[in-house]
């Protein structure tokens, strides 16, 4: 999710079972996330 008013990007993360997010992680630039950004 892009924030243009702070300049920011959340990533939402869902803990496996949940049903909501539990939490975000904040970029403080735009970036393009794919599987190859994420360890397994």
């Amino acid at each position: 999710m892009l924030d243009a008013v702070n300049q920011t990007t959340a990533v939402p993360v869902r803990l496996d079972g949940s049903v909501v997010n539990d939490m975000a992680i904040l970029l403080n630039d735009e970036m393009t996330l794919a599987a190859a950004n994420f360890i397994p």
